[in-house]
């Protein structure tokens, strides 16, 4: 920015000088907001906002509110910048207005509050009574910072709103008035106030019996103001900021809820009268498709220049989508046609703007007509891979079977498929065949050659074998058929005890990954998990502190997939043998513990009773112990879960009964017995589902959808709050927010 930009009077320049900082601008990571930089806006733009030009006026007001939302010392004089915001705020462009007040309210966060106010009396006579509405608030949000010539400034706003001729202004400014600091102020300002004034506010002075509070909140909420209308205006930094509005759901909600229509197209609407002239925002915005047609017309020839589109995709998709879902075929027709010959080479399609077009798209090839497949084809070209597979994924959640159909053969069409690789495994999970086989043919494709069928394991170089194997595990573990070769050379590696600490990070990590995969795992008899766990357990108390995390994780696993009594049995008699050796630090102790923790979640069944006895006999066994001796810490607690279980079970066993009718009362004790069931064990998928649930909510970005899944895991489940439970054990600061998730 230079004194040329200071200097230029004609619109043409002034847009140039807005664009150049609006490219300054577009970039997140280029932190060019500073002291000089808006210094030099609050020259340039307060200039800018008094050209009459819609472009000039909207794109400018656009900078500033931007400017806004970033930590900057202001510059010491504000007075220009404010004075045309407030200009502006009398335009008669409703959009201009919406503007302005949007980017005053972003700059309050940084100029007091009274700058802005010490402008109202030149401008009093133009504002709207919407305006006025607007203003009231604002100086009702502010009235604590308010001093006694702020207040001066503002009394003619409140005096003409009083006598106001749309009701609801004069309603918000009559309550106003009845706010104390109102009446103070009034009292103090009087006599300095012109007659006309005056004789307006008199009534107000003696005002009171209403408390500050109370008539702060009386005030009424803002009449919405009309849609916006603005010449053809857009740019790069516009679209970016229009995208930021979007969400993700936006296309799949037109297609399932009719309720969303209303919101979309009103916030559609704002956009379009934004960007495009009065006359063919009307004829866009018509309810009639002939008035919707005559609009294609003119944009096939306002679109020539490539930019122009570029700049306004965003919208045509939008307002496209609209017209692909809507009755009328000649609409749907030309909206589709003026699509097809803007998407060519150079135009791009950022990945929000897919992910609304696409499902909509989509559903129209299933619905409809096969003529939408060539838009699908032009959206592929002019979008990046990732985005593109991203986006198909993101319409599985329509539930169509054709629509389904479409969206693998369309993934099946692209070079690179790893960006979605995660999202495909977990697809080849799915309930549903027509899901969860082309997911797995899918990553069957982009898996390197050789890591499926029974790939033989070549022992003679144990990290290279290792490497080969992790590889195969993430990539297709479903094609891996030689589960029970991995896990025993997996196991007969612990038995080796290794201390070569490349080849131990190895190891661990292959376990951790065979264990976390339902298909491998579940082809491992519970004997041989023990087995495992035991060697691990051997294995734990030499190894390298710096190894404790996966450790840890692989416990965690295996506390969850192993039987209970074999659990404890293996941890009582590991523990019996060597308890000196066993300290809070140790992988033992750890895993013993996480296990107390996940007692409520086990399903234990008949060896509950079996396992109360063998701790009661453990706990007799060790008699006198030091003090440093866990023993006494660990199998107390463990007695303690047994109990607590117990306990629980016969009262719900009890409740049960209680709450049976006097018919089944008659039947007899067996007939009650056999209505109240234990729920079932659960699979190994189950419990890895659990493991996984667990990890996402130990992760801050995963955090709440973790909790929701938790919620849903444990009534699936019936376990009766047992897996919440299990979870607040392990993390007690989780238990308030888990209560605030159950009480909804």
């Amino acid at each position: 920015m230079n004194t040329a930009a200071f200097k230029a009077n004609d619109s043409k320049s002034q847009l140039e000088y807005i664009e150049d900082i609006e490219n300054q601008l577009i970039d997140d990571d280029n932190d060019i907001v500073d002291a000089t930089f808006c210094e030099n806006c609050f020259k340039i733009l307060p200039k800018y906002l008094q050209n009459d030009d819609k472009a000039v006026r909207q794109r400018s007001l656009k900078i500033l509110e931007h400017i806004g939302t970033k930590d900057f010392q202001i510059p010491e004089d504000t007075t220009t910048v404010c004075y045309s915001i407030i200009l502006c705020l009398t335009d008669q462009r409703e959009n201009i207005k919406s503007q302005a007040l949007r980017t005053l309210t972003s700059l309050l966060s940084v100029i007091p509050a009274g700058f802005f106010i010490q402008q109202f009396d030149q401008f009093n006579n133009n504002f709207s009574s919407e305006i006025r509405n607007e203003l009231i608030s604002y100086i009702n949000e502010k009235i604590d910072t308010l001093t006694i010539n702020d207040w001066k400034s503002c009394m003619l706003l409140i005096a003409t709103a009083v006598e106001d001729k749309v009701e609801n202004t004069k309603l918000i400014a009559q309550v106003f008035s009845k706010n104390q600091d109102f009446t103070d102020a009034l009292q103090q300002a009087f006599a300095s106030l012109p007659s006309s004034q005056q004789k307006l506010l008199h009534q107000y002075i003696d005002a009171s019996g209403i408390e500050v509070d109370k008539s702060k909140s009386m005030i009424s909420e803002i009449v919405e103001t009309p849609e916006a209308t603005i010449a053809i205006n857009s740019s790069a930094f516009s679209r970016k900021s229009r995208n930021e509005q979007m969400s993700e759901e936006d296309g799949l909600k037109l297609i399932h809820d009719s309720t969303a229509f209303a919101p979309f197209l009103a916030s559609l609407s704002n956009d379009v009268r934004d960007v495009f002239d009065d006359d063919i925002s009307k004829l866009l915005l018509s309810t009639l498709y002939v008035d919707r047609l005559s609009a294609l017309e003119s944009l096939r020839t306002a679109f020539k220049p490539p930019k122009k589109f570029q700049y306004t995709i965003d919208i045509m998709l939008k307002w496209c989508g609209i017209q692909f879902l809507m009755r009328q075929v000649s609409c749907a027709q030309a909206a589709l046609g003026l699509l097809l010959d803007n998407l060519q080479e150079g135009i791009k399609v950022s990945k929000v703007e897919l992910t609304f077009i696409v499902p909509i798209v989509l559903w129209c090839i299933a619905t409809k007509s096969d003529a939408y497949s060539d838009l699908l084809d032009a959206l592929k070209f002019s979008s990046k891979n990732s985005d593109y597979a991203y986006a198909l994924l993101k319409s599985i959640s329509l539930e169509h079977s054709a629509i389904i159909t479409i969206i693998f053969e369309e993934l099946g069409k692209l070079d690179d498929l790893t960006s979605v690789e995660s999202q495909l495994k977990d697809l080849s999970h799915n309930r549903l065949k027509i899901i969860s086989e082309p997911a797995k043919q899918l990553l069957f494709s982009i898996a390197p050659k050789g890591v499926d069928g029974d790939g033989n394991i070549d022992t003679s170089d144990p990290i290279a074998a290792l490497q080969a194997q992790i590889e195969r595990i993430r990539s297709i573990p479903e094609f891996i058929r030689n589960q029970r070769e991995i896990f025993s050379f997996l196991f007969s590696l612990y038995e080796d005890q290794p201390t070569d600490e490349r080849l131990v990070r190895y190891l661990l990590y292959c376990t951790y990954a065979f264990l976390s995969e339902p298909t491998l795992i579940s082809a491992i008899e519970n004997q041989s998990l023990v087995a495992l766990f035991n060697s691990m357990l051997n294995f734990s108390l030499d190894i390298d502190q710096k190894f404790s995390e996966p450790m840890n994780a692989i416990g965690f696993i295996l506390v969850t997939v192993v039987p209970v009594f074999s659990l404890y049995q293996s941890l009582i008699m590991f523990i019996d043998k060597q308890p000196e050796r066993i300290t809070r630090q140790t992988f033992v102790y750890n895993v013993f513990m996480t296990a107390n923790s996940l007692f409520c979640l086990d399903r234990v069944g008949a060896d509950l009773m079996m396992l109360r006895d063998y701790v009661k006999d453990a706990i007799t066994r060790y008699g006198d112990v030091p003090k440093e001796d866990l023993r006494p810490v660990l199998y107390k607690s463990l007695l303690t879960e047994t109990v607590t279980l117990d306990q629980q079970r016969r009262m719900t066993s009890e409740f049960f009964k209680q709450n049976q009718s006097v018919d089944q009362r008659i039947v007899g004790k067996v007939a009650m017995e056999e209505e109240y069931e234990e729920p079932p064990e659960m699979t190994v998928n189950d419990k890895l589902i659990f493991v996984k649930i667990v990890d996402k909510i130990g992760t801050m970005a995963t955090k709440q959808e973790g909790i929701q899944e938790l919620i849903q895991f444990d009534q699936e489940n019936k376990c009766n709050n047992g897996a919440i439970n299990a979870v607040c054990k392990l993390a007690p600061m989780l238990r308030t927010e888990l209560s605030q998730y159950l009480s909804k």
